[in-house]
């Protein structure tokens, strides 16, 4: 069992709320409880040294995507990611100058059937002059449900 995220679309423009329109999949042969996604937008010089904490976000429409309690096997669900954030016209020229990035962090969790925990995360930097989301070299992981999902492996 697993659950995949892919980024569909994305809106990016000077003062309008940044947002990702997500699909999350379940791969696996038996349903996934209790799904949950946070995501959060981030404009930095360089990938942080470090996946940000996404388990202290709260609760709300600002940086989730509509979780699903069950979420069955080879079904999927399409959500916007949003976490808020307005684009300052500045920080978006920086962005496609080159000089700052955009990074895209999203955390989903859930409960398989015999109530065991699981963690997928990702991470995806905003690509200019393609105006896409590209998958991070780091970050991206499936199942690291042992050790603190804030702390870099």
């Amino acid at each position: 069992m697993g659950l995949s995220i892919s980024i569909i679309r994305k809106v990016l423009a000077a003062n309008e709320t940044t947002r990702v329109e997500t699909r999350i999949g379940n791969f696996g042969s038996t349903p996934a409880l209790n799904v949950k996604i946070v995501t959060r937008f981030e404009v930095v010089d360089s990938l942080p040294n470090a996946f940000p904490d996404l388990t202290k976000m709260t609760v709300g429409p600002r940086g989730k995507i509509p979780s699903q309690a069950i979420l069955p096997p080879n079904q999927g669900v399409t959500g916007e990611g949003s976490d808020g954030m307005r684009m300052p016209p500045f920080e978006l020229s920086q962005i496609k100058s080159g000089k700052k990035h955009l990074f895209y962090f999203a955390l989903i969790t859930y409960k398989d059937i015999w109530g065991e925990q699981h963690y997928t995360r990702v991470c995806a930097e905003y690509n200019h002059p393609n105006p896409v989301f590209l998958f991070s070299t780091k970050y991206n992981e499936i199942d690291r449900e042992k050790y603190d999902i804030a702390k870099t492996p």
